[in-house]
């Protein structure tokens, strides 16, 4: 029997959220690296599970997501 798909995408959210969790405990500050290197490199096709992990430690751990180096200092 298939599977409901709303369910499908709830247990995957679900599973993204507890594998955020448990890469901040493992890897700590470099958690959002990691998943971004696993969901690929920009430009290719990527890995959307990786991705909505990658995109979730941001949130928790309050990382700013595309802001480069020159956004990040002080203006004068």
């Amino acid at each position: 029997m298939p599977t409901f798909w709303p369910l499908t995408i709830f247990r995957r959210r679900r599973n993204a959220e507890a594998l955020a969790g448990a890469a901040i405990a493992v890897f700590g500050a470099d958690a959002y690296d990691v998943a971004r290197i696993c969901a690929g490199p920009r430009g290719a096709r990527k890995c959307p599970f990786w991705s909505r992990v990658a995109v979730r430690i941001a949130e928790l751990s309050n990382c700013e997501i595309g802001v480069t180096g020159a956004d990040r200092r002080p203006r004068p």
